[in-house]
């Protein structure tokens, strides 16, 4: 969803009915785990979630 609105933590809230500090966390947290922004390899961070 965050991909998807072009990266906007207010657009993904809203259609996820969360608090944007909510998607800001969940992105956060996404981001330490895999260990480098999701802007690196972006289409790969897509297609992965896809599958």
């Amino acid at each position: 969803m965050f991909l998807r609105t072009g990266s906007s933590y207010k657009a993904a809230a809203e259609e996820l009915h969360l608090h944007s500090d909510s998607v800001k966390y969940r992105v956060h947290r996404a981001v330490e785990r895999r260990g480098r922004p999701i802007t690196d390899d972006r289409l790969d961070v897509e297609v992965a979630l896809l599958l």
